[in-house]
């Protein structure tokens, strides 16, 4: 059925693909910046103004750096960088001169205005100007406030500021009565409590920031359509491979296996193959082998790879514990995945 409703993507201004900031950047930026500031401005303080504005945003820019450095490559997403069009740039840049010509000819001219525009009609200081009141401080101020504290604020208090991965089976097509108790699961990227939502349980599995920012990218997300607008949520793919990282919190092996038997024939081979860099090798090898336990060749031929980066045969099942020591040994062995077989596979038809 065709949605006619707004795409995910249809108002660049709404993010519903945010990572969380945590609260320790923010800390980290308030104890680096005014370390930084401090003998900077004494260092430049016969300079003039141009270059007090310069110092100022560029010792906030290297105290940005320093307390987004622990995220790694996510901290470019959190911060709110995404591509974008030729088509907002130049309309913002065209609006915001036209405000200013505005704002001038009726007479309002604060007095920060008419210093920059001293500093501006200077023609030996004009580039320079211009590449610190254009460029360096709106860069900055959009970095802190939109990038660092909106960041912080979304994660803390806001849902749309969360990607959330769903990977229960059923959560994409229903298919329990709608009065039976049901408990859903959400990857997110913090430690968060779960609740109860009438007969309904919504539980959280943490995942690392680091590993969430490689895993959660555009390409291997969907857009779910809710009553509040469109979220953003896990792929098929991913659903399958944090189904075999977390597999004891969904159902256990059982539970993997019927998820692999439902989805794995709708799985992209060449998106598994490149999803499966950033999971353990382990989980790799298990999903593997269900796909094709279960009839889904082609997305199991696109794991095979991983297989020779194995050292060593791993349990399918490591939950299950043997009841006499040295029995694991007798338990069937799969050479193809390197796994050893200790569990039945069991699914419904």
């Amino acid at each position: 059925m065709e949605s006619k409703g707004l795409t995910a993507d249809s108002n660049l201004l709404i993010r519903k693909d945010l990572f969380p900031i945590r609260w320790w950047a923010i800390v980290i930026f308030l104890v680096v910046f005014p370390l930084l500031l401090a003998p900077a401005v004494w260092l430049i303080r016969d300079r003039g103004m141009l270059a007090m504005l310069a110092t100022f945003f560029a010792t906030g820019l290297i105290a940005l750096a320093v307390a987004m450095a622990p995220i790694g490559r996510a901290a470019l997403p959190a911060l709110g960088f995404r591509r974008a069009g030729w088509r907002p740039i130049v309309f913002g840049t065209v609006g915001a001169l036209v405000v200013s010509v505005a704002v001038t000819q009726i007479g309002i001219e604060p007095q920060g205005i008419k210093q920059a525009m001293e500093v501006a009609r200077e023609p030996a200081k004009f580039a320079a100007s211009f590449a610190v009141m254009a460029g360096l401080a709106p860069l900055v101020e959009e970095l802190i406030f939109r990038g660092l504290l909106y960041g912080w604020l979304a994660g803390r208090w806001f849902w749309e500021g969360q990607p959330l991965y769903q990977y229960l089976p059923g959560v994409r097509e229903p298919t329990y009565p709608p009065f039976a108790a049901m408990v859903f699961q959400v990857i997110v990227p913090r430690q968060m409590r779960g609740f109860e939502i009438g007969r309904h349980r919504l539980e959280f599995v943490y995942q690392s920031p680091s590993v969430f920012g490689q895993v959660n990218q555009p390409n291997w997300l969907d857009s779910l359509k809710s009553d509040a607008g469109f979220a953003k949520v896990a792929g098929i793919e991913l659903t399958l491979f944090d189904c075999a990282r977390y597999f004891h919190k969904a159902a256990g092996i059982n539970g993997l296996a019927q998820v692999v038997k439902d989805l794995g024939g709708q799985a992209k081979p060449d998106k598994l193959a490149k999803i499966a860099a950033h999971y353990e090798n382990s989980s790799v090898r298990r999903l593997g082998y269900l796909l094709e336990r279960m009839q889904h060749l082609r997305q199991a031929d696109a794991l095979r790879p991983f297989v020779r980066k194995a050292k060593t045969a791993v349990l399918l099942d490591p939950s299950v514990k043997a009841l006499v020591e040295g029995l694991p040994g007798l338990h069937e062995k799969e050479p193809k995945w390197l796994l050893i077989l200790n569990e039945t596979v069991e699914v419904d038809s």
